[in-house]
């Protein structure tokens, strides 16, 4: 059993996954109460899961025509890091603020559609692969676990500034996990 763990074939897909899902679940959940209007943080709580829906569809266009979803992963945790950036400077500019959070939530969409598409393109056979998405709803389910709590604590403490800060160390974790994908060989 520990040979799953062991495999970075299968296990690569999953650690790429589980920093979205914690991160994910948790802007959901907490960024729209920093947005003082009413009908603005309303919108959002119905815009948001959208945009991070059509950030999963896009990424897997992406990946499957134009770049290997390695390489798309990269550039998720990127946009992601670099809006999360932007969020402190933008929170007295209600506007500016909730664009930023959807180009967010679109880039963080775009991580599970290229962890999802990683699986086929680095499992060398079915047993991998069935591994590999095994492994994702594990560590989904880790994420979603442990994100919400540990954000709680992160913006109880800090607001918006501790929210980004944990954002980009979840995204360095990212990008790392991303960028040994990438150096994987695809099977041929």
């Amino acid at each position: 059993m520990l040979s799953i763990y062991r495999n970075p074939r299968s296990l690569y897909p999953s650690l790429v996954f589980v920093f979205y899902t914690c991160t994910l679940v948790s802007l959901l959940t907490y960024i729209p109460r920093f947005v003082e209007n009413e009908a603005i943080r309303a919108s959002m709580l119905v815009v948001l899961p959208l945009i991070s829906t059509g950030g999963t569809f896009l990424a897997g266009a992406l990946g499957q025509y134009f770049m290997r979803p390695q390489k798309v992963a990269l550039i998720a945790y990127f946009g992601v890091a670099i809006t999360a950036l932007m969020l402190p400077f933008l929170i007295a500019q209600t506007v500016f603020f909730s664009l930023v959070v959807a180009a967010t939530t679109l880039c963080l969409g775009m991580i599970p559609g290229a962890a999802l598409a990683m699986i086929p393109s680095l499992a060398r056979n079915p047993v991998e692969q069935a591994q590999g998405y095994g492994l994702i709803a594990q560590f989904g389910n880790l994420g979603a676990t442990l994100g919400p709590p540990t954000f709680a604590a992160v913006i109880t403490g800090f607001g918006i500034t501790g929210f980004s800060s944990l954002v980009l160390i979840i995204c360095s974790c990212g990008v790392l996990f991303s960028y040994l994908a990438s150096r994987i060989q695809q099977p041929s």
